[in-house]
């Protein structure tokens, strides 16, 4: 149903009508990828290869953005879909919707809500292609396990470098503060 839609629009754009179909639909689509039970069955099915037509630029030219509430709801929706039955790199790759999710944060029309929501997805879905994780936590660890204490991490060197200015600061106030009784000596 949702490629039919997706076919209707692609259609009516076409023929410079009104592309209304998938919005029509939208609601429906929104319950089905809310349950949680079936996101690896859809998933599976290639949903996102369909989701990728819904919120991809519009043809002929690929520089039109299309609805923006279909848009939004999509990738909420998509986002959603982590852990063990979420979304997997597999997935992106067969589907080709991380590409699609790309060009969007990067084009120039779309909206900043929309660009942080497409970041935030970026950055979920890079973090197991590069061993990431998302706990600040875990960070520390790193940091430790490398020898990083807090001299060697951004923390560090930011007051390392405010003593030094401090420090510079009061050699240049000491000699004023102890050469100035007048000159008597």
């Amino acid at each position: 149903k949702m490629d039919a839609a997706a076919d209707a629009d692609d259609e009516s754009i076409a023929a410079k009508k009104p592309a209304l179909k998938k919005l029509a639909m939208l609601s429906q689509v929104m319950e089905m990828l809310a349950q949680k039970d079936m996101q690896r069955v859809l998933l599976d099915l290639d949903l996102l290869m369909v989701c990728k037509r819904w919120v991809q630029p519009l043809p002929p030219d690929g520089k039109t953005l299309g609805n923006l509430t279909v848009r939004r709801r999509i990738i909420e929706s998509l986002s959603n879909m982590t852990g063990e039955n979420g979304i997997n790199s597999q997935d992106l790759k067969r589907s080709g919707f991380g590409k699609v999710v790309m060009a969007l944060f990067k084009h120039k029309s779309e909206t900043p809500e929309m660009k942080k929501m497409l970041k935030t997805m970026i950055e979920q879905w890079s973090r197991p292609i590069f061993q990431k994780s998302g706990n600040l936590r875990d960070l520390e660890r790193a940091q430790m396990v490398r020898g990083m204490n807090e001299m060697g991490s951004l923390v560090g060197i930011a007051r390392q470098q405010q003593q030094q200015q401090q420090a510079a600061l009061g050699q240049k106030k000491s000699p004023k503060a102890s050469g100035g009784g007048g000159g008597r000596g």
